[in-house]
């Protein structure tokens, strides 16, 4: 146990480090200015809604329910309820993208704005087709994890010693 604690503290230092040399990698190529703001201002939004849609609020209020019609109505039912929920994802972002890619086009063609804030405004209509993406992905990631049966008591301790293997932990 104190083997397999020790590489996953290993494994996550590792991805702090690659991370921050990430960071240092595109703060030397792009730079500390307003294209660098804009740039990050842009990939914000979308990110921000596939966190609430995708990982957020809605993850959070299916996933219990999504179990439950696998107890109650078996798996069928708890793929299609999961369909629908997703499918209904897709419409609402498909419509969200819409609406702020005519917003966004209409205020870029009507008005003249200095560069930095039409920059950030093409910028934001362009990452708006990743919106739908962002959040369908999310999504699905969640109800997959949820979708894992429970092991029973033997697959529970092969699993633990095959990720025990996986890792490089002796037993």
């Amino acid at each position: 146990m104190l083997k397999a604690s020790g590489a996953m503290a290993a494994a996550t230092l590792a991805s702090r480090v690659l991370g921050m040399v990430r960071e240092m990698v595109y703060a030397n190529f792009m730079g500390d200015g307003w294209v660098a703001s804009a740039f990050a201002f842009a990939f914000t939004v979308p990110n921000l809604f596939r966190r609430l849609l995708g990982e957020g609020a809605l993850t959070a209020a299916f996933i219990p329910i999504f179990k439950e019609k696998e107890k109650t109505h078996g798996e069928v039912e708890m793929w299609r309820a999961a369909n629908a929920v997703l499918s209904g994802l897709i419409v609402a972002a498909a419509i969200i993208i819409a609406v702020v890619m005519l917003g966004l086009s209409l205020v870029l063609a009507a008005h003249h704005f200095e560069a930095k804030t039409e920059l950030m405004l093409q910028l934001l209509r362009l990452m708006q087709r990743a919106f739908r993406h962002f959040a369908a992905l999310g999504f699905v990631v969640q109800v997959l994890g949820a979708a894992q049966r429970e092991p029973q008591h033997g697959e529970q301790q092969e699993r633990r010693r095959q990720a025990d293997i996986s890792v490089g932990v002796q037993t």
